[in-house]
């Protein structure tokens, strides 16, 4: 009897020191994210709406601090959202202590300068946004060492130079924002080879280099695809139609030439399409845009964009077999020749029809009286 309560006695001893230590260790890793959020509020050299100053305070838990989660089974902070606080300051190092933390956002603030190295230890992160901000300098090659990564947005910010090729390794990346910046280089294959990429978005950089003949190829679940106003150059690569979920394809304020391909036809989910002030024309072996004949199988398609190109066609009859939701035709300063066709009256949802500053001839159809939710018609 005696033995069994000094038995008793021990495990009770034993589960009292582990609860104990685990407390500590708990208590720990609670200052641990504690003191690098301090650090990060003092780096912060305005805060207009005093959402930290008022609520980042030692008197309340961490886990209580305004934008700030935390996992309720280790007592870590696993996500920290400081989007829309009007926030000026840089980031500081000690953030890189959230070792748990697998959301990240400091989207549209004034935060400024370069991204501390120490970023690179947060491992577990999962989406990141700094875009929105004055952030500058090169992208860290470490953002390629986030194999969890599925978000990546750093749009609109100063960040300069060639983007590390970790960065475009990234397997599991499903959205990749690094718009408006002053980035330059060839893009890769590799951004290309992702199978799970649904959204690329680099638009306004200087880019440079021609697109990948199988660009479309690897691409089963990409939908959007930004790469207006670079300086990218070469032809539009037919395989870029098989990339069957696209449905928004922006190519504008480029150097491309050659023709536009008419496989574009295949992409069925096709919403948006702007090839806009590129060098692109018409097939040779035709006088007629016949890339417009096969757009009338897609759908959905709301907006097409051609102006500024020397395209050196005509219109083609089934110009009017377009989708029914077309809203925006823009092919003004196209060198387009010949009639408007009859058909064009189809297009009964379009608002916008430019067709200015072509060589056109002959009188406007009369069907486009017949078009009544247009509210912008230019074609002289």
């Amino acid at each position: 009897m005696e033995i069994s309560a000094l038995f008793l006695f021990s495990v009770l001893l034993l589960l009292h020191c582990f609860m104990a230590s685990l407390a500590v260790v708990v208590r720990t890793n609670i200052t641990t994210d504690q003191s690098a959020l301090l650090a990060l509020k003092a780096h912060i050299t305005d805060d207009p709406y005093k959402f930290l100053a008022t609520n980042w305070s030692t008197s309340t838990s961490v886990c209580n601090w305004i934008g700030i989660t935390c996992d309720a089974n280790n007592l870590r902070v696993t996500a920290l959202n400081l989007s829309h606080k009007g926030l000026k300051g840089t980031i500081a190092p000690q953030v890189g202590n959230l070792s748990f933390l697998s959301h990240l956002s400091f989207r549209n603030n004034n935060f400024h300068g370069s991204l501390p190295n120490e970023l690179a230890s947060l491992r577990r992160l999962e989406v990141v946004s700094f875009e929105l901000n004055s952030f500058s300098g090169a992208l860290p090659s470490w953002f390629g060492f986030f194999p969890k990564l599925r978000e990546l947005y750093a749009n609109s910010n100063q960040f300069n130079g060639e983007v590390p090729l970790k960065i475009w390794n990234l397997q599991n990346l499903r959205e990749l924002t690094l718009a408006n910046n002053s980035l330059i280089g060839l893009i890769p294959n590799a951004i290309f080879n992702s199978s799970k990429i649904e959204f690329i978005s680099l638009y306004m950089n200087r880019f440079s280099g021609h697109l990948p003949s199988s660009i479309g190829n690897w691409l089963p679940n990409l939908k959007v695809l930004y790469l207006w106003d670079n300086e990218l150059n070469g032809t539009i690569p037919h395989s870029i139609s098989n990339a069957s979920m696209l449905t928004d394809l922006e190519l504008a304020a480029n150097n491309f030439s050659g023709s536009i391909p008419s496989t574009l036809g295949n992409l069925r989910h096709l919403e948006r399409l702007n090839l806009a002030s590129n060098f692109l024309t018409k097939e040779s072996s035709s006088l007629k845009l016949s890339f417009l004949s096969s757009l009338a199988n897609c759908k959905n398609l709301t907006e097409i964009v051609l102006a500024d190109n020397p395209l050196n066609g005509t219109l083609p009859i089934s110009i009017g077999n377009l989708s029914t939701t077309l809203k925006i035709f823009f092919a003004s300063n196209c060198n387009i020749k010949g009639i408007i066709p009859i058909g064009i009256g189809n297009l009964r949802n379009l608002t916008d029809l430019h067709l200015e500053d072509n060589e056109l001839i002959g009188a406007i159809p009369s069907t486009v009286a017949g078009m009544r939710q247009l509210q912008v018609e230019q074609l002289g």
